[in-house]
C-alpha cells in the first residue's frame, strides 16, 4: 500500500502559484513503477516515451504525444516501457480555479447526469502544444504576475478542450462544479472508504439527513449507499488485482467490516469471487 498522492509526488520541476500547485514536469526511466492517488483532476501532455498505465476501469498505453486527462479520486498505477525516458507536463486543474472560470464560460450541463469514465485520452492538438510549451517555459521563470498567467493559461487550455471532440467529456467530469455542488462530491470521493453509516457520512459533510440525499442527486444518479458500495468494491478489486493485497486487506482498507457480506457483495457484482481474482 504505498500509494503517493499526486499533489505530493516529488516530480523534477514544480510550477506554484500563490495558492497551490499548477503543473509539474516528471521524469521516469524504463521499468520505473509509479502508483499514484489523483487527488484532483489532472491533465497529462506526454512529451517523450511511453508507459502503461493501469487505472480501475482498464489498462491503457500513453506515448509522446498523447494527452491523457484524469479524474480525481483515483488510484493509478503504471510503469515505463520505453527504453527512453517518459517525461510529461501535468496540468493541475485546481478546484476553486476551474470553477470560477467554469462559471465565467457559462457553461451549463442540463442532460441526464451519467456516472462518466475515470479517464478520456486523446491527441494533443497544435494550439495544445503550444500552451504546454510555455507552460513548461514558466517552470524556469520568476514573475509577481504568476497567478494571473496560470489563470489565463488554464482558461485556454479548457476552451481548447471544449472546443476538441471531448467537450461532452469535459463538461461530465465538471458536472458537480459546473452546477455550483462541489462540497459534498469532494468529500465523498476522500471519505467513502470510510466504514460509516449514511447518517454519520451526512453528519460529517455538515448535513442533514434528507439534504445529504438531496444534495447526492446532484451529482450521480446512484443512490448514496449504491454509489458508495460500487466505489468500495472497484476498490477493492484494484488493491487485490494491481497491489497484491489479501482478500481480507483489500476488505477492510476499502471500508467494509465483514468479509463474507464483502465477498457476497463483490461476487453479485462483478460475476466472481474475489478470491479468484489471482487465479
Amino acid at each position: 500500500m504505498d500509494f503517493i498522492n499526486f499533489s505530493e509526488y516529488k516530480s523534477m520541476k514544480t510550477l506554484k502559484g500563490n495558492q497551490s500547485i499548477f503543473a509539474k514536469y516528471c521524469y521516469q526511466e524504463y521499468n520505473d513503477n509509479l502508483s499514484l492517488y489523483t487527488d484532483n483532476y489532472i491533465l497529462s501532455f506526454i512529451l517523450s516515451g511511453k508507459k502503461k498505465i493501469i487505472t480501475q476501469e482498464k489498462e491503457l498505453e500513453v506515448k509522446k504525444g498523447d494527452l491523457l486527462f484524469l479524474k480525481r479520486g483515483e488510484y493509478i498505477n503504471s510503469i515505463v516501457t520505453s527504453e527512453s525516458p517518459y517525461t510529461s507536463l501535468v496540468i493541475v486543474f485546481n478546484t476553486y480555479l476551474t470553477s470560477i472560470i467554469l462559471e465565467d464560460l457559462n457553461i451549463k450541463k442540463d442532460f441526464c447526469k451519467i456516472e462518466s469514465s475515470s479517464f478520456f485520452l486523446m491527441k494533443q492538438s497544435n494550439l495544445l502544444k503550444q500552451n504546454a510549451n510555455i507552460i513548461k517555459t514558466l517552470l524556469d521563470v520568476n514573475t509577481k504576475y504568476i497567478d494571473e498567467i496560470l489563470k489565463l493559461k488554464l482558461k485556454e487550455i479548457i476552451l481548447l478542450l471544449l472546443d476538441s471532440n471531448y467537450s461532452k467529456e469535459l463538461i461530465d467530469f465538471f458536472y458537480p462544479y459546473i452546477n455550483n455542488i462541489k462540497p459534498l462530491e469532494a468529500f465523498m470521493h476522500e471519505n467513502f472508504d470510510r466504514p460509516l453509516n449514511l447518517e454519520s457520512f451526512a453528519k460529517e459533510s455538515g448535513r442533514s439527513l434528507s439534504s445529504f440525499k438531496k444534495d447526492f442527486k446532484k451529482f450521480t444518479s446512484y443512490s448514496p449507499m449504491k454509489w458508495i458500495q460500487y466505489k468500495r468494491l472497484k476498490r477493492a478489486k484494484y488493491l487485490i488485482e494491481y497491489n497484491n493485497c489479501t482478500v481480507s486487506e483489500a476488505c477492510f482498507y476499502s471500508g467494509f467490516k465483514d468479509i463474507s457480506h464483502f465477498s457476497k457483495l463483490f461476487k453479485a457484482t462483478f460475476f466472481y469471487s474475489p478470491s479468484q481474482i489471482n487465479k
